[in-house]
């Protein structure tokens, strides 16, 4: 199991949550549950980011407007890149909830670089 960006200190620790909801899961529907709990804390991580990169920028207008335009185009990508994954079958729902992990994982990693970006980073808003 890969551990988690760490935005907030209490996410951190889900990490070893997962981990052990994992070890103990016998079942089907009980490795489905904690992939949605994971699935839940990754959703949260993703928006403290959000809400922390709309934060540190609160000062630029421009900038918040573009993020929050990406983001909405951002969303509605993702919820089409989910529908590429769905398909029949009893472990559909476990391949999208795994790509929609993957994608928020990646998203929440790209809202860090923002907020780790220094002063004179060429690439940084």
């Amino acid at each position: 199991m890969k551990t988690p960006i760490c935005i907030a200190s209490p996410l951190c620790i889900a990490s070893a949550v997962w981990a052990s909801c994992y070890d103990t899961a016998m079942t089907q529907a009980s490795i489905a549950d904690c992939a949605q709990s994971e699935r839940h804390d990754y959703d949260k991580e993703l928006n403290a980011a959000y809400k922390a990169v709309m934060k540190k920028f609160s000062s630029d207008k421009n900038f918040r407007e573009r993020l929050k335009k990406s983001q909405r185009a951002w969303l509605a990508y993702r919820d089409l890149e989910l529908d590429v994954v769905s398909s029949d079958g009893s472990i559909s729902s476990q391949c999208r909830g795994a790509r929609t992990l993957q994608l928020n994982k990646e998203r929440t990693k790209y809202f860090q670089s923002l907020l780790d970006a220094k002063e004179g980073d060429v690439c940084a808003p």
